[in-house]
């Protein structure tokens, strides 16, 4: 099976008079249709008591959303990216170029339906390609996935989770038009990690094994202490009353 990047470059334009270019961004979790492919997922709190890092693991499929795309320059300054509620006081800025649901690969080379993965089609000038002009200023603007347990990140709320992926940066395109694949294969998460699944989960004979996955940062519980200060407060309360 053909090996995908995190990021690609190629399909050069045909014609030498066409002064911007069609940038294409494609979804796609596939390396080697079987382990070494970097699943979709989610995670119990490692805190979970018999909690195991592969019985807890759960491929999603038809649920949550992975957008590609780009934040504009109104991102908040400073901004890491590294907790679920700065991930949401951003969605505003972030530019979603593309979306798909995990559990979305009937239409690439797996041909089928299966949980944890992202196969969208080939993008080509005609039918997705995002016109980048040559000098742009997005040259050099990161460009990230973003990972949600929301239906969309429209529809994200203050207690969503995420998981948040840089998978590179935008190139020069004058000599040519570039491809971005959206692959979480090699990319340490700013925020959420890295599990494992093992068993066949791409369903093909050759797709039994050990499986890394992208799982969504886990809310922070209460600490002891916050809980402790709460309950001497409710008592400091009752002795007044």
């Amino acid at each position: 099976m053909k090996i995908k990047t995190a990021l690609m470059t190629g399909i050069l334009l045909v014609s030498a008079s066409v002064t911007s270019h069609a940038a294409q961004f494609i979804l796609n979790n596939v390396v080697a249709g079987g382990p070494g492919d970097v699943l979709w997922g989610t995670m119990a709190p490692t805190s979970t008591p018999g909690y195991n890092a592969t019985t807890n693991n759960s491929l999603l499929s038809s649920t949550g959303v992975v957008a590609f795309g780009y934040f504009n320059s109104a991102l908040i300054l400073g901004a890491n990216l590294d907790t679920n509620a700065e991930v949401f006081g951003n969605l505003s800025n972030f530019i979603s170029v593309t979306t798909a649901v995990p559990g979305d690969s009937a239409n690439g080379d797996l041909g089928a339906a299966f949980p944890g993965y992202i196969q969208q089609a080939v993008f080509t000038q005609a039918n997705g390609g995002v016109l980048i002009p040559a000098g742009s200023s997005l040259v050099g603007r990161d460009i990230y996935l973003i990972f949600s347990d929301a239906a969309s990140l429209l529809g994200a709320t203050a207690s969503s989770t995420f998981a948040v992926l840089k998978t590179g940066q935008f190139l020069d395109d004058s000599g040519g038009e570039l491809q971005y694949f959206g692959n979480p294969s090699g990319v340490t998460p700013t925020l959420g990690t890295l599990g494992k699944f093992t068993g066949n989960a791409s369903g093909q004979a050759t797709g039994a094994g050990t499986y890394d996955v992208v799982r969504l940062a886990v809310v922070p519980e209460p600490s002891s202490a916050l809980l402790g200060a709460l309950c001497a407060f409710g008592l400091l309360r009752r002795r007044r009353n």
